[in-house]
Parts: C-alpha cells; structure tokens; sequence
C-alpha cells in the first residue's frame, strides 16, 4: 500500500513516524508544501483549491491513501474525498480525561470550521483560541518549544488543565 501525507511544514512528520511504526510494510509520500507555509494564514478558499492540487499530486503517484496530517487542511477538506482523510485534534478525550477547563490552540482557520465549532458549542469547558503565530512560532522553534512557551502562556488568560 502507498501512503501520501500532506502538510505545510515539518509538523505532519509525527504523524509519519507514527505511520511508519504502525503500517511498517506501506511505501510513503510526504508533500510538505513549504511555499504556502504555514496554511492556517492563509485564504479558506485559496487553500481549498491549493489542497485539492496537492491531493491531485499524490494521486497521480497512485497513493492508494492520503492523510491530510495538518489540523488545518483537515478542517477544510474534511471527510469528503474518497481515500483521504484528515486528522483532528481529540478533544472527546481530553474531555474525559479532565474535569477542567480545556484550552483548543489553533490557527484562525482550523478555529472557525464548522466542526470545531460544533464542538465547541457543546461543552462550555472548551475555550478556543484561534492564533495567526501559532504555526509559524512552531514551525521556526521546532524542537525547541521552551523558547515559545512563554507566549503562548501569556495567551491563557485563565486557568485551563
């Protein structure tokens, strides 16, 4: 089987070793598609049709499956072509797993889809904070997170597990 993923940048490369590890005997591709990094800055629509090609691309290179290993492409193209599916954050888990309140940090893109939306809208423990800095910050300090973390407290302006 052929897997391709496609993200922005570097962070869909978790999502590949875990691949890696699990579906050991699959041959992958991976698009990081570097020069519209990072997507959640971008234009919804703009994007859109930027994904689409991406996901062109993969198939004619007879991906049998194509993850979209980015929160943000996957608020976008959702579950709605056949063999391409996106990853989401697990908020249900983090729900059950905390009787606090919980912080969702994403880029403006990811924050306004419908679904998380609707997520949100159901459990008055979630605060959502949809961030411009937030892909790029990461992509630029990666692995270095220490370096960033004080910004992104300072966004937490309550108390959240």
């Amino acid at each position: 089987m052929r897997i391709g993923l496609i993200d922005s940048g570097i962070g869909g490369l978790n999502i590949l070793s875990l691949c890696l590890k699990v579906f050991e005997d699959c041959t992958y591709d991976y698009l990081a598609d570097t020069l519209y990094a990072p997507f959640g800055n971008l234009n919804p629509n703009f994007l859109y049709r930027r994904l689409l090609a991406d996901i062109d691309f993969l198939a004619k290179r007879k991906n049998d499956l194509i993850i979209l290993a980015c929160n943000t492409a996957s608020s976008l193209i959702g579950d709605t072509l056949q063999n391409v599916i996106g990853i989401k954050p697990d908020i249900a888990t983090a729900c059950k797993s905390s009787k606090g309140k919980i912080l969702v940090l994403s880029t403006p893109i990811t924050a306004s889809s419908a679904w998380l939306q609707s997520v949100v809208c159901k459990n008055d423990r979630i605060k959502l904070i949809g961030n411009a800095y937030l892909a790029p910050l990461i992509e630029c300090y990666a692995p270095a997170y220490e370096i960033i973390m004080p910004y992104f407290m300072q966004l937490i302006k309550q108390e959240v597990d």
